[in-house]
């Protein structure tokens, strides 16, 4: 038996917004743009960035597209931590915040990887450019912004990493300094380019005024959280489900498994139950899967000891729960084929930073699979973020 643990890949695919047609009122006047989150046909109009005959993440996308723009809050709030890394997208909104981007909006640069060892989207800083603070942090210009800081547990804790990386003065000398050394990298091409537009002139003016935006914003955040406490907020006029869409087109199962409420996954796979907590169990005894089996986020999955797995061809057990399998050596815990010679698919774990434990556990008979847009490669157990121990 093989055991692989993916912790990170290269950037391999990245994903661009040209965006789709939507109609908004702009200083009493109706204009049609362009927008990224509109429907499910947006994806007709992001481009693939490395390889343009790649398809295969597309189902991950149409969700994303999905999730964002039609569901409600409620849903809005379970779905999106399972196709979107909050973590990444909290540190690209702090850029976004100190450098008051306008510039990544429905309307386009909008660049986001997706990571097939984790099944998520990461947002790509693409040319954010810079303005001085307003009155406002003003997220109505980006609907996943929007959406986000509109949901007042996420805004909390972008607001708490926000106030920390402000209170630490430190952090605008490392800005500035970046910023400093990326100027004077390219300063000596920049003056012996004598044909260039815009002239040199208009270089360092540029350079000292986009300085002076990050320590402008910077001090003025810092206001914001001593005379207010939080950041105040511009958001888009707007209601959620936008409505339209046509869901039946894809199969958004998978997907939707992944932040499923435990009674919604015990409706889909009765073969297991609660223990209480958000612990669930199953076994003992012979079981029989038919179909992929998919643990949702936030349970423990206690398999019990005596519990023998059938998979049927090609079928996949894939856990964002951490799992203990603790097996006896008179009744272990064995998964494997339901015919012999006929693989099923693959034992995976994803992003389960607790440890999972396995003891007295077979596996044979696994193959390789695609779920959710992550590849397991050929092997019976796939860790992917994850801690094992035995």
């Amino acid at each position: 038996m093989g055991i692989r643990i993916f912790r990170s890949s290269p950037r391999e695919k990245v994903r661009s917004l040209n965006a789709g047609p939507r109609i908004c009122k702009t200083h009493n006047e109706r204009k049609k743009l362009w927008s990224l989150f509109e429907h499910l046909d947006a994806i007709d109009k992001w481009q693939r960035r490395i390889n343009p005959l790649d398809t295969s993440n597309d189902a991950a996308l149409a969700y994303f597209l999905y999730v964002v723009s039609e569901t409600s809050d409620e849903e809005f709030a379970r779905r999106i931590p399972a196709i979107l890394d909050m973590d990444a997208y909290y540190g690209w909104a702090l850029e976004s915040l100190v450098a008051r981007n306008r510039h990544s909006k429905n309307t386009g640069n909008l660049n986001f990887y997706f990571d097939p060892s984790r099944g998520m989207f990461e947002p790509i800083a693409y040319d954010m450019f810079s303005w001085e603070l307003g009155d406002t942090f003003e997220v109505a210009h980006n609907r996943l912004l929007n959406r986000i800081m509109s949901h007042e547990p996420f805004r909390k804790e972008f607001e708490k990493r926000a106030r920390a990386y402000v209170k630490d003065a430190a952090n605008l000398e490392d800005d500035l300094a970046v910023y400093d050394q990326t100027t004077k990298s390219i300063e000596k091409d920049i003056m012996a380019d004598s044909a260039k537009l815009p002239p040199t002139y208009e270089f360092f003016r540029a350079y000292r005024e986009h300085r002076g935006h990050i320590i402008t914003n910077f001090e003025k955040i810092t206001r914001w959280f001593d005379e207010r406490g939080e950041l105040p907020l511009l958001f888009a006029e707007e209601t959620y489900p936008l409505g339209g869409a046509n869901r039946s087109t894809y199969d958004f199962s998978s997907f939707d498994a992944i932040s499923a409420t435990p009674e919604e996954f015990r409706a889909s796979y009765p073969q297991f139950y609660s223990l209480g907590s958000n612990k669930i169990g199953i076994g003992p005894g012979k079981i029989l899967f038919r179909k992929n089996i998919i643990v949702p986020k936030g349970f423990i999955l206690i398999i019990q000891p005596g519990t023998e797995i059938f998979m049927d061809e090609n079928v996949s057990f894939i856990s964002y729960s951490p799992i203990e399998a603790r097996g006896k050596q008179d009744s272990p815990i064995v998964i494997r084929a339901a015919s012999t010679w006929v693989p099923w698919g693959t034992f995976a774990l994803v992003d389960t930073p607790q440890e999972s434990v396995f003891t007295h556990t077979q596996l044979s008979g696994g193959s390789s699979a695609v779920v959710n847009g992550m590849t397991f490669p050929p092997s019976t157990i796939s860790a992917f973020d994850s801690i094992l121990s035995k």
